[in-house]
């Protein structure tokens, strides 16, 4: 197992941000989008359910098909009979005895009824067809959730790693503002304003490790297992159409929702028909063979057969079809109207969608903008508190800055990649034969922390939205010797990212002892 290892001499104030404090192994595999979706797709129950009622309806068409064939029983029977005869004069007596036995061949065969049994074939064939679609559906949401739950446990472990490094920032500027007062160069409106910020941090890490154990519930109900090391995934920008009308139509031909709202329609007609059959005449031939044995004399044997035809005409029946068939009507109509509804309603989800997704673009591209304007920020303040020119509430604005920022950068990339399995759904196409078989995107590989080259002091590792955004660091170690504590960075980043000027803040002691606090440049 490879190692990335690094050490750090010195590092500036938006360093703990940025660079890691120890060597760690990188992970040797971690799952892929596609496997998390694989998972998620064969193991998840609603799916599993759905599917065996799908197989089921598929039942339906068999069931209609059995009316256009004959209908063929055989029946056999056999019997004991015995008499016993006593007469009342004496010695007068008689007994019989006879086994009765037979079988017979009956066919009876529906030659027309209106229609009916075709009209059937049709409505279990729709009813079938929108069992599928359902499914479909149903295949398509456990999709996206599993995308949005896989996105947002890699989303919340980076703002977990991100809180974690801020909260260690500011707890090292707390020990270095109530130092700082010790020797009287600060007040103690500096430490309860460093005292502030420090319990703030503390307070953003645990509610962001609140929402990972969330998101990590969720992912562990959708997918079926726990979260481990997680790939970072890519957008699936090729099932994102060029535009918008391009979108709508391939939902009008794709949409589950909408096709099971059609074949709902259509199997409503298909019911109307079905009764309306029942005004027609029936017409139905039968036929039977039989063959009877010692049925009256020991020995005795007939053998018989008879073909009969047969034709109903309804003429009055209450009411009852007539009823029927308005209220066919009815449920048909209701049935045109919800396909109409379903129309709207795919439309208005793939402009929520596509509204989404063109959101995460601009949004994405602000936030890398965001953070490099904070890194550039945090980097002048720094510098600028070293000299006196910025006060210590210029230095812990500039460093919520960058928090801000970072933050909003790591939710951004979680977005842009919820968006795309989005409008992909609101399309109908998140199917797992549409979706590619590498949905990683091995641009930003999978780290050992939030950021390249950070560890994490946490049992699962995360990979990194914001591996993008800062490229491993060349050196990067924490000194502390001979009573000195120093911090300072030099590192390697690219244009998302700021390297900050070289300073170090140290308690410095004089062979006379302590002397207060000394500020001095980087050597």
């Amino acid at each position: 197992m490879g190692f990335v290892r690094h050490t750090c001499r010195r590092a500036t104030l938006p360093g703990l941000l940025v660079c890691g404090l120890a060597a760690q192994p990188l992970p040797a595999a971690a799952e892929g989008l596609r496997a998390a979706l694989a998972r998620a797709f064969q193991a998840n129950p609603t799916v599993n359910a759905e599917r065996r009622g799908t197989l089921a309806s598929q039942e339906l068409i068999a069931q209609a098909k059995a009316g256009y064939f004959p209908k063929i029983s055989a029946s056999a029977d056999t019997a004991y009979n015995f008499q016993t005869y006593k007469s009342s004069s004496p010695g007068v007596s008689a007994d019989s005895q006879i086994r009765p036995q037979g079988y017979g061949l009956q066919l009876s065969q529906t030659l027309f009824d209106g229609f009916r049994t075709s009209n059937t074939v049709r409505l279990a064939g729709s009813q079938a067809q929108g069992a599928a679609e359902a499914l479909r559906r149903v295949e398509q949401t456990v999709l996206f959730d599993a995308a949005s739950a896989y996105a947002g446990v890699l989303r919340d472990r980076d703002i977990v790693d991100l809180n974690r490094r801020s909260t260690a920032f500011l707890a090292q500027q707390l020990s270095l503002v109530r130092a700082r007062h010790g020797f009287g160069d600060l007040t103690r409106a500096d430490v309860a304003q460093a005292t502030a910020r420090h319990a703030g941090g503390l307070l953003r890490l645990s509610v962001a490790q609140q929402r990972l154990l969330e998101s990590g519930a969720v992912y562990r109900q959708v997918i079926g297992a726990e979260p481990g090391q997680l790939a970072p995934p890519r957008p699936i920008d090729e099932l994102v159409p060029k535009s918008f009308d391009a979108a709508l139509a391939i939902a009008w031909r794709t949409h589950p929702s909408l096709l099971a709202a059609s074949h709902a329609a259509a199997a409503s007609r298909s019911q109307v028909d079905i009764v309306n059959g029942e005004y027609a005449p029936t017409v139905s031939v039968s036929a039977s063979l039989s063959k009877r044995a010692s049925s009256t004399i020991q020995g005795d044997s007939v053998t018989g057969g008879s073909v009969l035809g047969r034709i109903s005409i309804p003429l009055f029946e209450g009411g009852a079809t007539f009823s029927r068939s308005r209220q066919a009507r009815e449920v048909a109509s209701q049935r045109q109207l919800e396909e109409d509804a379903a129309r709207d309603q795919v439309r208005a989800t793939l402009m929520a969608g596509w509204g989404q997704f063109m959101a995460s673009k601009i949004q994405g591209a602000v936030a890398a903008t965001q953070y490099s304007a904070a890194s550039r920020g945090l980097a002048d303040a720094t510098q600028q508190y070293r000299y006196g020119q910025k006060s210590l509430v210029d230095l812990l604005n500039a460093q919520q800055d960058m928090l801000d920022a970072g933050t909003n950068l790591i939710t951004a990339r979680a977005d842009r990649v919820i968006a795309t399995f989005a409008v992909a759904r609101a399309t109908g196409q998140l199917t797992l034969d549409r979706l590619g078989a590498d949905l990683d995107d091995h641009a930003r590989p999978v780290q050992a922390g939030g950021f390249p080259g950070v560890p994490v002091p946490s049992p699962a590792p995360a990979a990194s939205w914001m591996a993008a955004s800062a490229a491993p660091l060349r050196r990067c170690s924490l000194d502390c010797a001979d009573g000195t504590a120093s911090l300072g960075m030099r590192s390697s980043l690219d244009p998302l990212s700021v390297a900050p000027p070289q300073a170090e803040f140290g308690l410095r002691r004089s062979m006379q002892g302590l002397d207060g606090y000394a500020l001095r440049p980087a050597r």
